[in-house]
């Protein structure tokens, strides 16, 4: 990583990580690469029960640094602050006159996981402005099909290598479905992420 003394700052507007089995240590990894003011909005996506998502929300604010909260119903993303998705429920997001707004949902309720990577990715890759998006480590293929349309809507999408995965499930199946990912060592997700000295 180089943030100190990086010329190519080019933030994108938005950021999504997804992440399952290993994905906490992972996250808060990847978190700690990421500048103190990065102007994006940041999605986080694990699989994890509703009554930990908050505190893992609260652990990431202050081990970090960063703004990071658990996703609340209805409210509108605020640049430079980390959404955790809530547990139990899947988490939306869609433009509206007032912003980018977060919205949990029940349905669909035939998934395997509630946060579901796929489901959020979806409405992820429909809004506009620079995106970029990443799949960690994880068991299972969640989030393969959503980082596949995240990167045919202009996204610029990531998957972490084998070698740093806890499980190198859920990126492995997402590079499998499109090997236009980009592969990264974990150290290397955080400068992915944010577009400095990156493609």
């Amino acid at each position: 990583m180089n943030l100190v003394g990086s010329t190519n700052h080019s933030f994108p507007k938005l950021i999504a990580i997804g992440a399952s089995t290993g994905g906490p240590k992972a996250v808060q990894t990847v978190l700690e690469q990421l500048p103190k003011h990065i102007p994006s909005i940041i999605f986080i996506v694990q699989h994890m029960p509703e009554k930990f998502t908050k505190s893992f929300a609260d652990r990431l604010r202050q081990v970090t640094g960063h703004h990071v909260s658990e996703s609340k119903d209805q409210e509108i993303a605020v640049p430079g602050h980390i959404y955790v998705a809530k547990g139990g429920s899947h988490l939306l997001v869609r433009e509206t006159t007032e912003g980018i707004q977060l919205i949990h949902s029940s349905d669909p309720a035939n998934t395997l996981h509630r946060p579901s990577v796929d489901v959020f990715l979806y409405s992820f890759a429909s809004l506009n402005g620079a995106k970029r998006a990443v799949i960690l480590t994880g068991m299972g293929a969640d989030g393969a099909k959503g980082l596949h349309e995240v990167r045919v809507k202009g996204g610029i999408t990531a998957v972490e290598n084998e070698k740093d995965c806890v499980v190198y499930g859920m990126p492995k199946a997402a590079y499998d479905l499109d090997p236009a990912h980009q592969v990264l060592p974990l150290i290397s997700v955080g400068d992915f992420l944010a577009g400095i000295n990156q493609p």
